[in-house]
């Protein structure tokens, strides 16, 4: 459940403007304490000066089933952000000299594997994944993070051209997504290095159903990979810092296509 009640108070706040609702003060209140050691139904309550009732409303306006589920979210939260820091470790990884030769060490690095996949990126598998996306009558994207808010936009960009894609951004929705999936479902997992596909109880439910399974990645040699009906790499797998600028080129070109051949411009 990665990042999952983050995701869900973000995307709550980003689409709820009411500021003197009370909804938006019991979340206000969640995003500016996320270290409680005991969080409970009366306690929120109090604290946000309302019933345990609007509590518990709201956290179903979260998408939980119960205020129990809502503190095992809760809860990981210190994972969370462990995990978070690890991410963002990683980018720094190496950083031993200033701040500007850093920096350029990072452009130069992308840059050289960006140029790497312009002499490889494949035009006949983008059209390839453009034609299975026109022809499926279900299409579903399975990601999270950045690679889900370029699914997001890709989402869109296929729905200008009256194509409807699911792509939801929380796992628990995902899950529940890949439960409906059937032999006219089309399933496009996006895991750059194989984090995400390591999430056995939504990678397993894909795997086993009946749809045609696709996964893009810069990891084509990642765990579960041989699962998949068509795996479509991105390029070479050079640094792990690299693979979110390729997938945006990748998606870029893919929505140029598809708005080409179906898209009646």
């Amino acid at each position: 459940m990665k990042y999952d009640l983050l995701l869900r108070l973000q995307r709550f706040n980003n689409h709820y403007q009411d500021q003197d609702d009370i909804d938006t003060r019991i979340l206000k209140y969640l995003m500016n304490h996320m270290n409680l050691g005991t969080i409970t139904l009366r306690h929120i309550a109090e604290e946000c000066y309302t019933s345990k009732s609007s509590v518990h409303r709201f956290i179903k306006k979260l998408g939980y089933a119960s205020f129990s589920e809502f503190q095992m979210s809760y809860y990981n939260i210190p994972t969370t952000r462990r995990e978070a820091k690890i991410d963002a470790q990683i980018v720094a990884k190496g950083n031993n000299s200033n701040d500007n030769e850093f920096i350029r060490h990072r452009f130069d690095l992308i840059l050289n594997d960006l140029n790497a996949y312009r002499e490889e990126i494949n035009l006949a598998q983008i059209e390839y994944v453009a034609d299975l996306i026109h022809q499926y009558k279900h299409v579903h994207i399975y990601s999270t993070m950045i690679p889900g808010n370029l699914a997001e936009i890709l989402q869109f960009q296929l729905l200008a051209a009256e194509k409807h894609i699911e792509y939801f951004p929380l796992l628990g929705d995902q899950i529940k997504m890949a439960e409906t999936l059937d032999k006219d479902s089309l399933a496009i997992f996006i895991s750059l290095e194989g984090s995400y596909i390591s999430n056995k109880e939504l990678t397993l439910k894909i795997i086993a159903s009946d749809a045609y399974r696709l996964l893009i990645t810069q990891n084509p040699n990642m765990k579960f990979s041989n699962l998949f009906d068509k795996v479509v790499p991105l390029g070479s797998h050079h640094h792990e810092l690299s693979g979110k600028y390729k997938l945006l080129i990748f998606i870029e070109f893919l929505i140029h296509k598809y708005h080409l051949k179906y898209g009646n411009i």
